[in-house]
């Protein structure tokens, strides 16, 4: 068939499941989204496996959920494989052989690293965790600070909280308490109190060393 069907067919699916959800026809919503999730268009795949999750137009059904979830994830949709990486994060039992639980976070980390290479920042941040201390992933200090420098950059306070212990420590970069105490001053102005924290106690430390001055209240 035609591209241009297809983007008919997915436009129509979407902008029928939006004016269902609208004027409350949950079940006419979830048929609208059932036939745009089967022509293959991501965004409605995933708003299906969602509405498969909570019930709505549809009885819970777990295994349509991940079914859906897994196919938008395929597809390349950053919400549904950030999503299905914390399911696998999440999915552990007390059961779980060490084996299982190594498949499992491996599972869950190629999933954070696709959604983090689309600049999922919180994506970004979890995988600077995985790199940090080899969860399903080989450790590096190296590439944690890679994944933590690029959620940071985005103004995520808990990486930049991160990061800036990266650089006290001297993990994966050279060490520098100018560093980490910018790093650390940005996260404390957003509030994360580990970082305030960790202000607190490096003056001691970075003593000798060339001051900063960054103009952040916090």
């Amino acid at each position: 068939m035609k591209l241009s069907y297809y983007l008919c067919l997915m436009v129509s699916g979407l902008t029928c499941a939006s004016l269902s959800i609208a004027a409350g026809e949950k079940e006419s919503a979830f048929d609208c989204y059932l036939r745009a999730a089967k022509s293959g268009q991501p965004e409605a795949q995933y708003r299906l496996a969602v509405m498969y999750r909570e019930g709505r137009g549809s009885q819970k059904n777990f295994e349509e959920y991940l079914w859906w979830l897994n196919k938008a994830a395929e597809a390349g949709h950053v919400t549904a494989q950030f999503e299905l990486a914390a399911r696998y994060q999440m999915g552990g039992n007390l059961d779980e052989t060490p084996q299982e639980e190594e498949a499992r976070n491996q599972l869950a980390a190629k999933w954070y690293r696709r959604a983090a290479e689309q600049g999922h920042v919180e994506a970004q941040w979890i995988m600077g965790i995985l790199c940090r201390y080899g969860t399903g992933v080989p450790e590096s200090a190296t590439e944690a600070v890679e994944w933590y420098r690029l959620a940071a950059e985005q103004g995520h306070a808990k990486a930049q909280c991160d990061l800036g212990d990266m650089y006290e420590a001297g993990e994966g970069v050279p060490q520098s308490f100018v560093e980490a105490e910018l790093w650390y001053r940005r996260a404390a102005a957003q509030g994360d109190e580990d970082a305030v924290k960790a202000l607190e106690k490096l003056p001691e430390k970075a003593a000798g060393e060339e001051d900063i001055s960054i103009d952040i209240d916090f």
